[in-house]
């Protein structure tokens, strides 16, 4: 896998938007059992951190996003986070 086993998780984290044949934007999603995971893994972390909740409130109201997301949003967030301290790790 290219980048290592983090690469693989970091690139099948991500949704990502795909546009249909009529113009209309869908989401479509890499890994059905990581989205879940992550859904659960992101609304514990806005319930329980106030760092979390506080990006994912900013998601909210400043850029008019609905639940979900701000919560896709704040689990792209944390696995990136995962992704980088695992490369630092690494290199060290």
């Amino acid at each position: 896998m290219p980048g290592g086993a983090a690469g693989g998780v970091e690139e099948s984290a991500h949704a990502f938007a795909g546009v249909e044949e009529h113009g209309a934007v869908r989401r479509r999603v890499e890994n059905d059992r990581l989205n879940h995971a992550g859904y659960l893994w992101a609304f514990s972390a806005i319930t329980a951190s106030p760092g979390a909740k506080a990006h994912y409130r900013r998601r909210r109201d400043h850029h008019g996003d609905w639940h979900a997301a701000p919560q896709r949003n704040l689990f792209n967030r944390m696995i990136g986070q995962l992704y980088q301290e695992g490369a630092g790790t690494a290199a060290a």
